[in-house]
Parts: C-alpha cells; structure tokens; sequence
C-alpha cells in the first residue's frame, strides 16, 4: 500500500534550531503511520536540497507570494501542515485555496499570536486559522490567548511535543562539584532570559565562587550579546561565564551530562512567548533538574519540584536560593535526577507523531 503524502510547511530541518528538530523528529517517525511527509524549508534542509520558501518572516508581501510556489506541492498531498501559524499557516491557507487538500497547523507560541495583534495581518491571520481543519496548540495557553482574540475557530487539540530518550544517556550519580556549571541552550535573545541569571550568579558566587555558567547557541544577535557582555561585567562575574556560541552536539551533550541544573529564564509577555522548551526535556532526559520561568506555558513542561524549579525572572534571590539548594542537597539531586528523566521517558517523540497521525486520519475520514 503507498503511503499518503503530508506537506510539511516550515523555516528548517535543521535540528539546532526549535522548529528544525519538530520538523526532523516527526518526519523521521510519519512513515511508521504510513504516511510520507514532504518539508518545505526556508534553506536547504528541506525536501528539495534548496529553499523554496525564501523571507516568509521578512514582510506579508513574502508571505503571499510564497505561497504560489507552494501550491504544486500541495496539490500533490493529502493535507498540508503548517508548523507554525505565521508565517507558514497563511502560506497553506492560499496555497490549498480552491483545492480538496485540508490544512491543519501547529501553534506554537509568539508566531500564534503576534499575528493577531498586527491590523495588517490580524485580517489573513482569522481567514486562515478559519481554515484549518484543525489547530495543534503545544500548551494551554496558547489555546486560552488565541481564543482571547479570535471567534469560529477550528477545533484546538493540544499536542505536547517530545524528547528522544535514546539520544540522551542518564548521567551518573557524582558528588558535588567545587566548580558547578549552570547551563543554558538555545540562541542568544533577549526573550530567553539569559540576563536573569547573571544578578543571581552574582549572588551564588560569594559562597561557591568557582561556579561557571556556560551559555550555548546561536550568537548572531549582536545587541543582545553587547548587552549581556554588560551585565556580566557589571555584576563582576566575568570569571564566571562562558558564552560558547554554537558548539558540536558532542559537546553539548558532554555538558547536559555535567551540569548541576539547566537554567533557562524566559522573558515572557503574551504576545511573545516560547510555550514549550524542548530543551528542559533534553536536560531532564539527562537527569539533570532545571530552572525555569513561571507562565506561558512552562507548568506543562516542569513538573515543580519533581523535574525542576519555576521561578519569578525578575527575583535574583529566588534563583540564586535554588541553585544554593541544588548545591548543598545531594539527596535532592538525586530525586530529581530520577524524576527528571522519568518525566522524559513520558514525553517522547513517538507519543507526538502517534498523535499528530491519529487527527490526519480522522481529519481524512479514515
């Protein structure tokens, strides 16, 4: 029996970023469901070995006229899913205009949102949620803030994404460390938070002053980088932090395994928020605790106590008390290193792609 064919639409495959490792993790698992995913990529991870999608970020205008390259194919598949509402929602939207090919979307944060906020694109935004056959919110509260500004939706189905345990070794059981490392994956942006850690590093460093914080990802955000290049200095740490840039993934699986906790502090508002961070699940496949902000949708991935800690970003003293605790309490690590990596054994890829096929089935009437 041939396998039915899901048009991806999204900006890489590229598995260093957030919407790459979705697109990766879910087109590797499709053909268990028997269904063959194509992705169409803004670089060339894609598909095609080239961009097809080129600036859908950049304006409206990109955002239309990329959709006219995207309607052979479209046509060519049973549905089309759009990995994220803006751009890539829209795009589906015009692409199977006048066509039987349904299109469903994944909502994952800001891109959700943002568009209905912009009187420009508030307008192609409702028509294309509107759409939809269905809308797949990671979070809750993606779903209670696009309900807040948006009537005569599709039906909204949360679908968790996941982690691939197997990639992650749970790391061994060490004693504390006279020189902890505290550690943060993802691009440099202000929205990540990285800043809130440096006052509370500041704080741990007059009782454990070896302790390193170690920042991995994308440094192309130069302004951001000059700004935290300030804080660090000051609050005097400058001894203290790493920013390591974009490291082989050995590397960076080498420091999940030695780090006392992952620490990531967004700064959230509701119009531009990360929902689900897929890497705390990474860290807690691992075994390792993490740090996190409260809101937005954090709850869902940090399980309080049991897989981490959720804390206000603009109270150093809270961060730097937990990080204190976590160095002190070896029988804390422990727990929490077995229930950090219980909780990643939960939520896996699998459980998502097996999700994601049931809705294309009863969206095909199968």
């Amino acid at each position: 029996m041939s396998m039915k064919r899901i048009l991806f639409l999204t900006e890489t495959m590229n598995p260093t970023s957030g919407w790459g490792r979705i697109a990766d993790e879910i087109s590797r698992r499709l053909p268990d469901h028997g269904f063959e995913p194509v992705v169409l990529t803004e670089d060339s991870s894609g598909y095609l070995g080239k961009p097809l999608l080129r600036n859908s970020l950049a304006s409206l205008k990109s955002t239309l006229l990329n959709s006219w390259g995207v309607r052979p194919y479209a046509k060519d598949a049973v549905l089309v899913h759009a990995l994220d509402a803006y751009p890539y929602g829209i795009i589906g939207a015009l692409a199977t205009l006048g066509t039987r090919v349904p299109l469903v979307m994944t909502t994952v944060g800001t891109y959700a949102i943002m568009p209905l906020e912009n009187k420009k694109i508030r307008p192609f935004m409702l028509w294309a949620f509107r759409r939809a056959k269905m809308l797949f919110p990671i979070v809750n509260f993606t779903i209670a803030e696009i309900a807040k500004r948006a009537s005569g939706l599709p039906p909204q189905k949360r679908v968790l994404l996941g982690v691939d345990p197997s990639r992650f070794q749970l790391a061994p059981i060490t004693p504390g460390a006279a020189a902890p490392i505290l550690l943060s994956v993802g691009a440099l942006k202000k929205h990540k938070g990285y800043h809130y850690v440096i006052p509370a590093l500041a704080i741990v460093k007059k009782t454990c002053p070896l302790i390193r914080y170690c920042i991995v990802g994308d440094t192309s955000d130069t302004a951001y980088i000059d700004f935290l290049k300030g804080e660090i200095k000051k609050y005097g740490v400058e001894q203290n932090v790493q920013i390591l840039g974009k490291i082989p993934e050995g590397e960076v699986l080498d420091l999940y395994g030695r780090c006392l906790a992952f620490v990531l502090i967004p700064e959230n508002h509701p119009t531009n928020f990360a929902g689900f961070h897929l890497t705390y699940l990474e860290a807690n496949a691992m075994g390792k605790p993490v740090i996190g902000a409260k809101g937005y949708g954090s709850e869902e991935a940090v399980q309080e106590g049991r897989t981490g800690f959720l804390i206000t970003p603009e109270k150093p003293e809270e961060i730097a008390a937990v990080i204190g605790r976590l160095i002190v309490e070896p029988v804390l690590r422990a727990e929490l290193r077995e229930y950090s990596r219980a909780w990643a054994e939960e939520l896996t890829w699998d459980k998502t792609v097996a999700q994601y096929a049931a809705y294309y089935r009863a969206i095909l009437g199968e």
